[in-house]
């Protein structure tokens, strides 16, 4: 038996990638650092694939709080939010292998 994996419609991907650069470019403006990662930024997405953002620097008062900013945003695409400094750092390490950062999901997201 072998498995499938399903790539997600062109369609999906370029909804999810307009959306987290949407959420990068709205937690910017509010003095948030954030990047994302996971299948997305390395070229993986898939059709039951998730957004992942990473929170680099984050103002306290807006800790949290990103989620409910981040699901008005991304609607029906599912997502997750972690935070660096609550990451083991051999977790972190992995996520960072892959990141798209505002300029880069820009970039990703009109080609």
């Amino acid at each position: 038996m072998s498995l499938t994996v399903q790539k997600a419609p062109i369609g999906r991907e370029k909804t999810a990638s307009r959306r987290a650069l949407d959420v990068l470019e709205a937690l910017q403006n509010r003095g948030v650092d954030a990047v994302v990662t996971g299948s997305l930024a390395a070229g993986k997405f898939r059709q039951d694939s998730d957004v992942d953002f990473l929170v680099r620097v984050c103002p306290p008062h807006l800790k949290y709080k990103i989620e409910s900013m981040v699901e008005d945003l991304m609607g029906e695409i599912h997502f997750d939010v972690v935070y660096r400094e609550e990451l083991p750092a051999r977790i972190l390490a992995r996520m960072e292998v892959s990141v798209l950062g505002l300029a880069e999901l820009t970039d990703h997201t009109h080609a």
